[in-house]
């Protein structure tokens, strides 16, 4: 191997907070938190908050490789998790907290984790299952105060500490698919999937964020790192607007226009709803530019109706093994000129590969099937932010 002179920098996700704090200090994170009340924070703050809360999770008894749970909505606190959890070596585990109580407890125990962080109004569901939880021993309520017996996430922030530069290829995060058979299987992400799928994710031709943005994910934060779209918000230097719980139409309405949201993401069901309330009200949003759906195919009808309004519809494909983004649609240069009902046909199919991803449909053989439209076969993936097996189920691992 001939040496190259690069410089052997290992990629961090604490590197884009840092670079957002110093470069877009002032540009704010707004959150609608469970109360309603509208919350305002800026990237400076945020940067200065997960310093301190590395501090505080270290006398916890945090340290490198541990694993941090979250039960919680899309918030201002949740963000700072997102940060410094992996900025001190350890571990995020981002758990949904709209799976059954049993299938919690499991991937809690499965995990290993040392300290729950939760949202104030899941605190029922976390006495529920409290005493079944083997390894926790840490319950943070993510709110000014917290009831007896529990920690209140900002008696807990300490002393700001440095991050940890831990190698690339170590774990920053985890998240359990619940979409194959059996129980709940682990999926651990490094620092570099993660890094380099913010970047990929973010190109033109995907998500094309920039600083100009304002981001808010409609996808929750709990559900496979949120599409990674807060970490690529904080790479650019976007605005962010995080909605928590509510997303009812009229909630999303009066957050969309309030703070000028031109970059939304989050499932068919949320934007049917959302046109259905559109179309009777008459509105039409005024800064909305572009709007991705994920997590199930988006029918031909919701692209249109959006389009109608003047917002650009785009798709995405992915699942929590695959970090998840691996296929972002768009219509190629060379066809914008066919006419707007073929357009529309072909937005409404999955999309291409995103870069670095490789992806082929394969019989049962494991030979490639002839790209015609017409044969079927089963997808197979590869890539840097693809896992190559499931955490602690090697059994599942073997037929992966």
């Amino acid at each position: 191997m001939f040496p190259s002179t690069m410089m052997e920098e290992e990629l961090n996700l604490w590197d884009f907070l840092e670079r957002a704090a110093a470069l877009f200090g002032k540009k704010e994170v707004v959150s609608r938190l469970h109360t309603g009340e509208v919350h305002r924070i800026t990237y400076a703050e945020v940067y200065r908050r997960a310093r301190r809360l590395m501090g505080g999770l270290r006398a916890l008894g945090v340290g490198e490789g541990d694993r941090v749970a979250t039960l919680g909505f899309n918030h201002f606190r949740h963000l700072e998790a997102y940060f410094a959890v992996p900025g001190m070596g350890a571990v995020l585990h981002t758990a949904n907290p709209r799976l059954s109580p049993k299938e919690i407890a499991y991937i809690l125990n499965h995990a290993e984790d040392k300290v729950l962080l939760f949202d104030p109004n899941l605190l029922p569901l976390v006495e529920a299952i409290r005493p079944e939880l083997k390894t926790v021993q840490h319950f943070v309520v993510m709110d000014e105060q917290a009831p007896e017996g529990y920690l209140a996430y900002e008696e807990v922030l300490g002393e700001e500490q440095d991050p940890v530069r831990v190698p690339e290829r170590a774990a920053c995060g985890m998240a359990y698919t619940t979409g194959t058979t059996g129980l709940p299987k682990g999926v651990v992400y490094s620092h570099r999937a993660l890094v380099l799928h913010s970047l990929a994710a973010s190109l033109f031709d995907g998500t094309a964020l920039s600083e100009r943005d304002v981001v808010l994910p409609v996808v929750p934060m709990f559900h496979v790192n949120a599409w990674c779209l807060p970490y690529a918000a904080t790479l650019v230097g976007a605005k962010q607007v995080l909605p928590g719980p509510r997303l009812d139409p009229a909630s999303l309405v009066e957050l969309f226009d309030g703070e000028g949201v031109t970059f939304t993401a989050g499932v068919p069901t949320v934007w049917l709803a959302l046109a259905d309330h559109l179309e009777a009200t008459g509105h039409r949003l005024r800064t909305l530019k572009r709007l991705m759906v994920g997590g199930s195919a988006a029918p031909r009808s919701l692209i249109a109706r959006f389009e109608a309004m003047g917002v650009e519809v785009r798709q995405g494909y992915g699942l929590t093994e695959t970090s998840p983004v691996v296929v972002q649609n768009f219509v190629k240069s060379y066809l914008e000129d066919l006419p707007e009902e073929e357009k529309l046909t072909l937005k409404a199919k999955t999309g291409l590969p995103i870069p670095l991803v490789r992806l082929r449909v394969a019989d049962e053989e494991g030979r490639p099937v002839p790209q015609d439209g017409k044969t079927l076969g089963e997808i197979q993936l590869k890539g840097p932010w693809i896992t190559g097996g499931y955490y602690r189920n090697e059994e599942a691992s073997g037929r992966a």
